[in-house]
């Protein structure tokens, strides 16, 4: 996998955790992704204002499970 990002650092200011943090984040939307059939963006961003760190302060999301999304007859 080739990583452009520069929020890991770089050189010998690399972090030590990047692999962690990559696998957290691989395992958490694995885990969404298979326990929620729909995700969609339920309401306005909201950034952390800093002039060092760009990240996000507030992401509402709304989830769909799958048993919202299955069929059901009434035979």
């Amino acid at each position: 996998m080739c990583f452009r990002s520069l929020g890991f650092g770089l050189g010998a200011h690399f972090c030590l955790g990047a692999n962690l943090a990559r696998a957290e984040v691989r395992i958490s939307l694995e885990t969404l992704l298979a326990r929620f059939s729909g995700i969609a963006l339920a309401g306005s961003i909201e950034y952390e204002p800093s002039m060092v760190m760009h990240g996000i302060r507030h992401l509402p999301l709304r989830l769909t499970s799958v048993s919202d999304t299955t069929e059901t007859s009434g035979a």
